[in-house]
């Protein structure tokens, strides 16, 4: 029987590579969202709505991927709490009145927020921002639901997210770091940093992770998930941007390293106990996808 699911943010980055891998899988996707392609309107800014929102029977799972991202988040801390925790509150009551007891949320890397050691599934949590906050008091409402309501759930911390978006309309991630790199190569010509670049981050194809939660989908959910790539440098992941953008665009661009102070970071490894990292040649994943992102803008600019 082919397995329906309920997928939200489909029209966002992550949510949207998710749902195309869980077509692949052969599972049938129900959208819902604010945007107009969706199949079913959902507004977590307006939590009352959700909670009262008749969602069609015969749903096999959810799969919550809708959320504010950091940057929202800093331009608007109290829409935060009601869109990433009070609307998460109002779509598990949803959930339950249609009867879908299995789910899949998808946090983040970033309920740790100053992280230090290593950080695995039984590290203690401590986020720093309202970002991570949320995030970490959305994944104590699905506990809730597993420990309260019996429902199978997942909780899948990824780390940072790369790779091609599912369309590139209405993408609106630019922040993030590898795609600023080659937004910064194709408009300014050059990258720009504020410090050295020291800062060490774990990077993850957003791909992997979407083939992870297929697979997790189709079983018992079991907790708490991280989902762990490849260490990088912030300033060598500038390097590699540079370097595919001197190739495409056939001029030098080079990086600017700033002279503001970085504070010394402790060393940390994030990791799981029960899922491998991601493996592969990691510098060839990134640099592909640095230039297939650098080869859109470039079009998109001519």
């Amino acid at each position: 029987m082919t397995m329906r699911v309920l997928v939200t943010g489909a029209s966002g980055y992550a949510g949207g590579i998710v749902a195309d891998c869980l077509r692949e899988h052969g599972m049938e996707v129900v959208t819902a969202g604010r945007a107009p392609s969706n199949d079913i309107r959902l507004d977590l800014s307006d939590p009352g709505s959700v909670a009262r929102l008749a969602l069609p029977h015969g749903l096999d799972a959810c799969v919550h991927a809708a959320a504010m991202h950091e940057v929202a988040c800093r331009a608007a801390p109290p829409l935060a709490y009601v869109v990433n925790v009070a609307g998460t509150r109002a779509l598990l009551d949803a959930c339950g009145r249609a009867g879908i007891a299995r789910h899949a949320y998808v946090s983040t890397f970033h309920v740790f927020g100053q992280p230090a050691g290593r950080l695995d599934e039984g590290a203690a949590v401590a986020p720093a921002n309202d970002y991570g906050l949320t995030h970490w008091q959305a994944e104590q409402l699905y506990t809730l639901a597993a420990q309260s309501q019996g429902a199978s759930v997942d909780i899948l911390r990824p780390a940072n997210l790369f790779g091609l978006p599912a369309q590139w309309s209405g993408f609106d991630r630019w922040t993030l770091a590898p795609f600023d790199f080659c937004r910064q190569a194709v408009g300014e010509g050059r990258i720009v940093l504020h410090g050295q670049g020291l800062a060490m981050r774990n990077y993850l194809s957003v791909d992997h992770f979407a083939r992870v939660l297929a697979r997790r989908l189709t079983g018992p959910g079991t907790g708490v998930l991280h989902v762990a790539g490849a260490d990088w440098r912030i300033r060598d992941l500038a390097l590699l941007a540079a370097s595919c953008a001197t190739e495409l665009l056939g001029r030098d661009v080079p990086v600017a390293f700033g002279a503001a102070m970085e504070s010394p970071q402790a060393e940390y490894q994030f990791a799981s106990r029960h899922e491998d990292a991601e493996g592969g040649d990691a510098h060839a994943a990134m640099a592909a996808f640095l230039l297939d992102t650098l080869a859109h803008l470039k079009e998109s600019k001519s």
